[in-house]
C-alpha cells in the first residue's frame, strides 16, 4: 500500500472525526460532515488524493453494503404488508416531487433532459438520515418507523429501477428485448436465490451459528457474490446486493448480521460521501448556489406539506402526518447516486449534476436540524421519550 494511499485514508478519517464533531454540535447528520470534508479538501490540498481509484471503488462497495443491509432489514412477509399501507401516498408523492423539481429547473432555464433526470433524482428521501434520526424504540416497534420504512421502500424500489435503466441505457450493446427478458426473468432469479438460501446458506448458518466470525464471512460472501452475479447477468451490483439482503432477511441471524455489518458499511460510506464532496466542482458553486438553495428551500417547504396532506387523507392524525413529513423532508443519498451514474453515462450535464448534489447537501443540513430540534432522535437529550404507543394509539387506517 503506497504512502499516498495511507495518508489519504488517514486524512479522510481524521478529518471526518473533526467535521463529525462539529456536525453533531450543530445538530446535523454525519453524512453532511463527510460531504463538506470533501469540499474542504478541494480548497486545501486536493493533490494529496491521487489514489482516486481506491476512493471511487471503496465508495461503490459502501453503496453495495448499504443496499445489502437495507434488504437484510426487510422480511419478505412484513414487506408486503408495509407496502400495502403506503403505496398510494408513496406513488403520488413521488410523482409530485419529481414534477416540482422538474418545473423549477425548467423555469430556471435548464434543458428538458437535465431537468427530468434532476427531478427524478430529487424525488427520494434519505433512508440513512430518516432511519438514523429515529429513536430505537420507534424504529424497531413504533408505528412511525413502520410507516417511514414503507415509504422509503417504495422510493428505494424506484431508485433501484432507475439505476438499472440508466445503467442499461448507457450500455453500448443496449437491447430493449434483452432488458424485457431480464425483467421477465426476475421472478425466476429471485426464486432461485431464495431456494439457494433455504438449501445451502441457512443450513450452514444454523449448523455453525455459534461461530460468529463464520456467519460474518458467509454473509459478506453471499452479498458480494450475488451482487457480482447480477452484474454478470447485465443488471447491477446494487440490485444484486439488495436481493441478497432480502433473501437472508427471514433468517434468525439477520438481526445479528445487520448489526455486525453496519460498521463495515459505515467505513466505506464515509469514503463514498467524502468522494461526493470531492466531485462537487467548487468552480461551479457560484453559478449553482442560488438555484440550488432556492430548490432546496422549495423541497424542504413542500415535502412535509405534501406528506402531511397525503397521510391525513388516509386517516392519520395531523401531528403524526407532520412528523412523517419532516422526517422525510430531505433529498436522499440515492439522489447523489443516481446523479453520479447519470453523469458517468453523460445523460446529465456536469453543471446540473453538481446543482443536484449541492441541493441534496442543503436539504440534509436544514432537514436534520429541524428533525433534531422538534422531534425525538437518538442524540437528542432535551426531549423526553414519550411512549409511542400512547401517542399514536388512535392513528389507524
Amino acid at each position: 500500500m503506497s504512502n499516498t494511499l495511507v495518508s489519504s485514508i488517514t486524512v479522510i478519517f481524521v478529518g471526518a472525526s473533526f467535521f463529525s464533531t462539529a456536525a453533531l454540535l450543530f445538530r446535523q447528520s454525519l453524512l453532511v460532515a463527510y460531504i463538506i470534508l470533501g469540499i474542504f479538501v478541494q480548497y486545501v490540498e486536493p493533490a494529496a488524493f491521487v489514489e482516486n481509484s481506491f476512493i471511487q471503488y471503496s465508495g461503490d462497495i459502501g453503496i453495495i453494503f448499504l443496499l445489502f443491509l437495507l434488504g437484510l432489514h426487510l422480511d419478505p412477509i412484513k414487506l408486503v404488508d408495509e407496502l400495502k399501507k403506503v403505496t398510494l401516498p408513496g406513488v403520488i408523492s413521488s410523482i409530485l416531487f419529481w414534477l416540482i423539481s422538474y418545473l423549477f429547473l425548467r423555469l430556471y432555464g435548464y434543458a428538458h433532459l437535465d431537468s427530468a433526470l434532476a427531478g427524478a433524482a430529487l424525488l427520494f428521501s434519505s433512508t440513512i438520515i430518516g432511519l438514523k434520526l429515529l429513536p430505537p424504540n420507534l424504529l424497531q416497534h413504533g408505528y412511525v418507523g413502520e410507516m417511514m420504512i414503507g415509504m422509503l421502500l417504495i422510493q428505494d424500489f424506484l431508485a433501484i429501477a432507475m439505476l438499472f435503466m440508466i445503467d442499461q441505457l448507457g450500455n453500448p450493446d443496449f437491447n430493449p428485448y434483452f432488458v424485457l427478458l431480464m425483467v421477465l426473468m426476475v421472478p425466476v432469479v429471485v426464486y432461485l436465490i431464495f431456494k439457494a438460501v433455504d438449501l445451502a446458506i441457512e443450513p450452514l448458518m444454523n449448523r455453525f451459528a455459534r461461530v460468529r466470525e463464520y456467519l460474518f464471512l458467509v454473509a459478506i460472501a453471499w452479498g458480494l457474490g450475488i451482487a457480482t452475479l447480477a452484474e454478470a447477468l447485465g443488471a447491477s451490483y446494487e440490485i444484486g446486493a439488495f436481493l441478497a439482503g432480502i433473501s437472508l432477511a427471514h433468517q434468525s441471524v439477520s438481526g445479528y448480521l445487520s448489526e455486525t455489518l453496519m460498521p463495515l458499511r459505515d467505513f466505506f460510506l464515509v469514503i463514498f460521501f467524502f468522494a461526493v464532496g470531492m466531485t462537487i466542482d467548487i468552480k461551479l458553486i457560484q453559478d449553482i448556489l442560488l438555484p440550488a438553495f432556492l430548490l432546496a428551500v422549495v423541497l424542504i417547504a413542500l415535502k412535509p406539506l405534501i406528506y402531511k396532506y397525503l397521510f391525513m387523507r388516509i386517516g392519520q392524525s395531523e401531528s403524526f402526518s407532520w412528523e412523517i413529513g419532516f422526517r422525510l423532508g430531505q433529498a436522499s443519498e440515492f439522489s447523489i447516486l443516481v446523479t453520479e451514474i447519470a453523469k458517468s453515462q453523460q445523460y446529465i450535464s456536469n453543471l446540473v449534476a453538481n446543482l443536484v448534489e449541492l441541493t441534496t447537501l442543503i436539504t440534509f443540513l436544514f432537514s436534520s436540524y429541524l428533525v433534531v430540534k422538534y422531534y425525538r432522535t437518538p442524540g437528542n437529550r432535551d426531549q423526553s421519550i414519550i411512549d409511542e404507543e400512547e401517542e399514536y394509539e388512535n392513528d389507524e387506517y
